[in-house]
């Protein structure tokens, strides 16, 4: 065999299996939570406040990729959805899951809606770097709080894969614990003035 033609079978061997991976990547992503957002979210304090809130999260927050060099690489929309709902329910009496901001508001009977935003993630041999904007409305519009968040994950394992995937799952959880220490601290649902839930 010609070193053309070995040549030429291994790129199609290392195209194959990259092409491979994305599909996994694809299914894993449309049909649960992949390993890296699989962690415990521990509460910042013992009671839930107490309000029905909206979760709003927009078709860009749910289709977000993680991006190398300008290409889609890993899919992280599904997943941040996912993670949010749960932190969420670890701090609030009760969260519903909005499909429309607009329309839902009345229905759902919610008094506030929180609605993140993905602002940039970032990649480097062993860190990987989440930021994300959340925002916290009445249902009439008024600003109850909004803050940005950053969350760095390090991990040195030798495969790449795992190593990737730790960084996300400790960035991610890092970003959601801030997120939830402050936003729990300030004290912001005073300024709804509603009584707490029976």
């Amino acid at each position: 065999m010609s070193s053309k033609r070995r040549i030429n079978r291994i790129t199609a061997s290392v195209t194959a299996f990259i092409l491979m991976l994305v599909v996994v990547l694809l299914f894993v992503a449309g049909c649960g939570i992949p390993p890296w957002a699989d962690f415990h979210i521990e509460p910042p304090a013992p009671t839930k406040i107490p309000l029905r809130v909206g979760l709003y999260l927009s078709p860009a927050f749910r289709s977000y990729y993680h991006t190398y060099q300008g290409i889609p690489t890993y899919p992280m929309g599904g997943a941040m959805s996912n993670i949010s709902e749960r932190a969420l329910k670890a701090v609030f009496q009760e969260v519903v899951v909005l499909d429309e901001k607009a329309f839902d508001l009345a229905k759902n009977d919610v008094r506030a809606v929180i609605s993140p935003e993905m602002v940039a993630t970032e990649n480097t041999w062993s860190v990987f770097r989440i930021t994300c904007k959340w925002t916290i409305a009445s249902t009439d519009g008024k600003i109850l709080y909004v803050n940005t968040f950053t969350g760095d994950g390090n991990d040195n394992s030798f495969v790449g894969n795992t190593r990737i995937g730790k960084a996300m799952a400790n960035a991610t959880k890092d970003m959601f614990q801030k997120f939830l220490s402050h936003m729990t601290s300030v004290k912001w649902w005073e300024d709804i003035g509603d009584k707490p839930m029976n």
